[in-house]
């Protein structure tokens, strides 16, 4: 008989960016996965650079070997003998037939009995988010499980600790039901039920990436087209739409209706399948676009690693040519006086202007900026004066794309970027090279990916006028 493969908490968050990724770990041919980067996989698991900060701090009881079996044993061990906290802790156990393996950051002792005596063990994941996130509660509530196993008490909390610090809990008991739900999904793809093809953004942060796109490609699926939910997805497939040649005949008259998925939606699908089928744009909606004063384009360069907001950059257009602007914070303890620089700045700006940034980051990490430092009333007319080119883009121009970044649409449009291997990734890959050696090539690089970045933003804005007066197609 053929061994069941191990239930592991890695695998509920491999699932929450794509299902096959699941599947292709258990069951595809490992010569065809990229291998993940060191820093990918903190990306992915939300940290662990501040770990060694919370560790130095708590001092916990180390264990010493990565072996699953060594290390399951010496973690018993220290459970038995009552650490106040162990780091690098491994569970085991067999349930329902299948070995569970969990690598909680943290087991913490509290009082409760439990096998051990008066006292028992809880999770902690050392996280470097804000908030404890879905995911990592289905992660939590999979070490309460195992620790209920090895305890025989059930912790009555699992919880993180955050890059600031503060240590959020929650009652796994809550979770039960939705953890028990993805935990048969997950188990019936290790014993061999393959999902169904689907692309999503998901899938590019999966080693498996490329083998998702191509059997996407090769199938021609309805996956391929952007932002098309699973909701959509399922009543297509339902109505036995799975192809793009399928979605661009179809009728959406025809196809019963299911509330969030209206016959507008359909007819937006059907055109999105044609654009991709003869690779053409497709203007929907004018995209228009405001235009007051001195016109700026915006894009901020982060390490959620090191929660850094480290490179705000401007692109500032005059009459035969356009200037570039960076405010920078070379190590993370640089960002209050970033953020103030940027603040003078502002001040010097006309009465007039309008500042383009691509998606909603920008936005949002202003805010949360100008909460931890604080505001001035320049500021409150620089986010006034804010307008997203995604949310334009999005809602008035059909592209044969998949993937909608800044990076995608522009590329396919013809901007390129000096450096081929730029992306956000990478760009914090270099922030982190110059972190760690101090090579001033890594941090030019963040620099001049940045400057790319907000000339990529005009080019589009200027294309997008372009097109403002086209006749929109009809849906």
């Amino acid at each position: 008989m053929t061994p069941r493969h191990p239930l592991t908490a890695s695998q509920f968050l491999h699932y929450e960016f794509c299902p096959n990724w699941v599947w292709l770990d258990a069951h595809g041919d490992h010569s065809r996965r990229a291998p993940m980067s060191g820093l990918m996989e903190k990306l992915l698991e939300q940290g662990v650079v501040h770990e060694q900060h919370v560790v130095t701090q708590m001092q916990p009881t180390e264990v010493s070997t990565r072996e699953t079996a060594a290390a399951a044993e010496e973690t018993m061990h220290l459970m038995h003998a009552g650490a106040e906290a162990i780091h690098g802790g491994v569970l085991t156990a067999v349930i329902d037939g299948r070995q569970w393996i969990g690598r909680p950051d943290l087991l913490l002792r509290r009082s409760g009995d439990s096998a051990f005596g008066r006292y028992c063990y809880e999770a902690v994941e050392i996280k470097s988010s804000h908030e404890m996130k879905p995911v990592q509660r289905l992660q939590l509530t999979f070490y309460s499980i195992l620790l209920q196993e090895v305890q025989g008490t059930f912790p009555p909390r699992g919880g993180i600790i955050t890059i600031q610090g503060e240590r959020l809990y929650f009652d796994p008991h809550d979770t039960i039901d939705r953890f028990t739900a993805r935990r048969r999904e997950i188990e019936r793809i290790l014993d061999g039920k393959e999902p169904g093809i689907t692309l999503t953004r998901g899938c590019l942060q999966s080693p498996w990436a490329a083998v998702c796109l191509e059997r996407a490609t090769e199938a021609r699926d309805i996956s391929l087209l952007y932002n098309i939910d699973r909701l959509a997805l399922d009543l297509l497939r339902r109505n036995n739409i799975h192809t793009l040649e399928d979605a661009a005949l179809m009728d959406p008259a025809l196809i019963p209706h299911v509330p969030g998925v209206t016959p507008t939606r359909l007819a937006h699908i059907r055109l999105q399948a044609a654009s991709f089928l003869h690779n053409t744009v497709e203007v929907v909606r004018e995209p228009h676009i405001s235009k007051n004063g001195l016109l700026i384009h915006f894009d901020i360069e982060a390490d959620p690693l090191v929660d850094t907001e480290y490179l705000f950059g401007f692109l500032i257009e005059g009459g035969t040519e356009d200037t570039y602007v960076n405010f920078l914070a070379k190590q993370p303890g640089d960002e209050s006086a970033m953020w103030h620089q940027f603040l003078q700045w502002l001040e010097t700006l006309p009465e007039q202007y309008t500042i383009y940034h691509y998606a909603p980051y920008e936005k949002h990490h202003v805010m949360m900026l100008a909460k931890k430092y604080g505001s001035t009333p320049a500021l409150e007319r620089f986010q006034q004066n804010l307008v997203d080119l995604f949310e334009i883009a999005q809602r008035s121009v059909i592209f044969p794309l998949s993937f909608y970044s800044l990076k995608d649409i522009c590329k396919y449009l013809g901007f390129s970027w000096r450096n081929n291997q730029g992306s956000g990734t990478q760009s914090i890959f270099w922030y982190e090279r110059w972190l760690e050696t101090g090579d001033h090539s890594a941090l030019e690089e963040c620099i001049r990916y940045n400057e790319d970045d907000v000339r990529a933003s005009a080019f589009l804005r200027r294309w997008l006028e372009n097109h403002s007066t086209q006749q929109p197609t009809q849906l």
